[in-house]
């Protein structure tokens, strides 16, 4: 910033000093102006030793320095730029760098001052000398530490602004930011020649590192500074707290641990790694306490990458954003951390940490002992004799794919389990069956000391959801569950839900029979007129119509991935293959003289992925009951059994009644119950008043 001219008036020289030299300087407090030290409050002394470590330090963070310079004549001065060598014996020398290259012999080095954001030190120097390379000077023994500033202010480079005011963009650079706002500079040019940004405006204020954002939001316009070419303008945050999500009537709860998790990740303006203390912590976040004077952290900011720390183990990686920020009448300021996203084996590992702390029985994906598993199964009733008859000629296969599930951090399945010195005492588990929907299965309980464990484990998976469907990479919509009507424990409870809540948009019910189909032995050749394809979208849009109107709603399709979905991309069976198991969906459209009759949903799964195969089996929604003879059903039910491994193929009908209309007598009846995850509170809410949970 040096200047290219010696001789001009004093009207050029007085703008000289305010603009070309470097920053301007107008300092509150300066050893030649008399005052002693000792008289000002927020003036301490700092001796030779200390500020030899300061400079040096400085040298190796390639950090730099600045020089007050004043003209004879004139009290206002200006800083230079300069960058200081090593330093031993009590000399300095500084160099100027391109930039800022002094060529004024009128020139009066003053002070070398150090600015760290919140204090100032203020140098006054012996014997200085310099040329247009360097400045040498000794140092005195005494130096003086200002602290006036309430908070620190951390320089920053890197970070581009963006201003919008009136259908008008600015756009600048971030030079620094504090506690109590950001400094920005914009080159003037023709747009702040005119009046169009002014003290107390409120702007959208977006701040970019190499085209990522790092935060958004209003600000409103403190103070503005103009010079020559250039315009600084202090911007506050309008808001204390910034809403990620949209507002829940039930929160997860939060725990505080002993140790406590430790956060670290790299600030976005700064470029600089931070750990900081966790105070509390639940499934969607966290909360830090920073001191009032030093605050790192700003409502609206985004973190792209968060080391979640407990116990020296990394927990999770995940991107958040700084949600509020709260003082505490202590000089102290508390901040909230929002979870926008993360990959679902460390969601899992974290609600493992949380609600261990809540009750030391849940586990959340835990290992498990294979024994006690299979033991809890049976003398529960869960797995009763009929159904292990069904599942005794492949019990191996059912071993080893529950293994799969249960033994690995799956991105597929994940267990509760309510256990004490290594009994289980509850266990329910959740799969992904769909693209967008998991099932929530297998549950069962029995009784330790008065707890209700098929409630606990169920509590856990409620809390689960709560923040899980949120996470945007793992595209959750919806979970479901089968049930027989008379079991009365889930009746109870997802088939109170429902009728209490009255709204089949949120949470629907849909009745089937259900009935192991043998295949036919000889052809299975259709009449003329009756045609099996693969599924179309319209015929996928006729399939929502008819069970729009026959249900009254519902999400039946919508969880089965029918309604809205292309299925030429399905990601579920990579998930599936990558953890050694086979899971996919394929739809068929029955017609018959080119008019659709019925909707086959061709579930194959691996072998007890569900114990009761209601994944790897045959759903059927017919549209006309007394125009499918059962004939054709089953003829297209044996055209469709290739790879199912079984003698018979589970097949179930909607509507229920299907069946009875065609004579055929059904062995069960199970209700598929859906909920769209998005109102998962109000389902919390329900259990906490029913049941009297929290």
């Amino acid at each position: 910033m040096g200047r290219s001219s010696f001789n001009r008036t004093s009207e050029e020289r007085n703008a000289a000093i305010l603009t070309a030299h470097g920053k301007p300087f107008t300092p509150f407090w300066l050893p030649e102006q008399g005052l002693a030290p000792d008289k000002v409050d927020y003036v301490r002394t700092m001796g030779r030793k200390a500020l030899v470590n300061v400079l040096n330090y400085l040298h190796f963070s390639d950090r730099s320095l600045l020089i007050h310079m004043q003209e004879a004549g004139y009290p206002n001065g200006y800083l230079l730029a300069a960058d200081p060598e090593p330093c031993l014996d009590g000399e300095i020398m500084c160099r100027w760098p391109e930039s800022s290259v002094l060529n004024d012999p009128a020139a009066f080095i003053r002070n070398l001052v150090i600015d760290d954001g919140k204090s100032m030190i203020i140098v006054p120097l012996e014997q200085p000398t310099s040329d247009i390379n360097a400045l040498k000077a000794r140092l005195p023994e005494t130096s003086y530490v200002l602290s006036r500033r309430q908070a620190k202010r951390y320089p920053c480079s890197g970070v581009s602004v963006a201003l919008q005011l009136k259908g008008r963009r600015f756009e600048g650079e971030l030079r620094d930011f504090s506690p109590s706002g950001f400094r920005v500079r914009f080159e003037t040019g023709s747009t702040f020649r005119q009046p169009c940004v002014n003290a107390g405006d409120v702007v959208d204020t977006e701040l970019k590192r190499d085209d990522k954002v790092l935060l958004s939001g209003n600000c409103s316009v403190r103070r503005i500074q103009e010079h020559a070419g250039t315009c600084e303008i202090v911007l506050q945050p309008s808001s204390s707290a910034v809403p990620v999500f949209s507002k829940r009537t039930v929160r997860n709860p939060r725990v505080r641990l002993k140790p406590s998790p430790t956060i670290s990740f790299e600030h976005p303006l700064l470029q600089m790694h931070l750990q900081m203390e966790v105070v509390d912590i639940c499934s969607s976040g966290f909360s830090v306490c920073e001191d009032g004077n030093e605050c790192l952290l700003f409502p609206g900011m985004l973190i792209p990458d968060l080391a979640v720390q407990y116990a020296g183990s990394i927990i999770m990686h995940c991107s958040t954003q700084v949600v509020y920020r709260n003082k505490d009448g202590q000089g102290n300021v508390n901040c909230g951390i929002a979870i926008l996203d993360t990959e679902i084996v460390g969601y899992t590992r974290l609600n493992q940490l949380v609600e261990s702390a809540l009750d030391p029985c849940a586990q959340v994906s835990g290992e498990i002992e294979p024994n006690a598993l299979w033991e809890f199964f049976f003398s529960t009733g869960f797995i009763y004799p009929k159904k292990y008859h069904s599942m005794q000629s492949a019990k191996q296969e059912f071993k080893d794919n529950c293994r799969k599930l249960y033994q690995n951090n799956s991105e597929i399945a994940h267990h509760f389990v309510y256990q004490k010195s290594g009994r289980i005492f509850g266990h329910l588990s959740i799969l992904r069956a769909y693209e967008r929907t998991w099932i929530i299965h297998h549950h069962a309980g029995r009784a330790l000391e008065r707890r209700k464990s098929g409630l606990m484990v169920l509590r856990q998976v409620m809390h689960y959801f709560n923040d899980f469907y949120r996470l945007s990479s793992q595209e959750i919509d919806y979970a479901m569950c089968f049930f027989r009507p008379e079991n009365r424990f889930p009746s109870l409870i997802f088939g109170g839900f429902e009728r209490q809540l009255k709204n089949r948009q949120i949470c629907s019910m849909d009745l089937f029979s259900y009935l192991p189909l043998a295949k036919f032995a000889l052809a299975t050749e259709f009449d003329d007129g009756w045609d099996l394809e693969e599924c179309t979208r319209s015929h996928q849009n006729i399939f929502e119509q008819f069970h729009a109107k026959h249900s009254g709603g519902g999400l039946l399709l919508n969880a089965m991935s029918v309604a809205g979905t292309d299925k030429s991309e399905s990601r579920i069976e990579a998930l599936y293959a990558r953890n050694g198991l086979v899971r996919r969906t394929k739809l068929y459209a029955l017609k018959h003289e080119e008019q659709l009759v019925a909707l086959f949903v061709v579930d194959h799964s691996s072998r007890g992925v569900n114990f009761s195969e209601l994944l790897n089996c045959i759903k059927v929604i017919i549209l006309g009951e007394r125009e499918l003879p059962w004939k054709v059903l089953h003829k297209a039910v044996s055209q469709l059994s290739n790879g199912y491994n079984v003698k018979k193929v589970p097949v179930m009908c909607y509507p229920s009644t299907y069946l009875e209309t065609q004579g055929v007598v059904s062995n069960k009846t199970y209700q598929l119950w859906v909920f769209r995850l998005s109102f998962v509170d109000a389902f919390i809410k329900y259990m906490q008043e029913r049941f009297r949970f929290s």
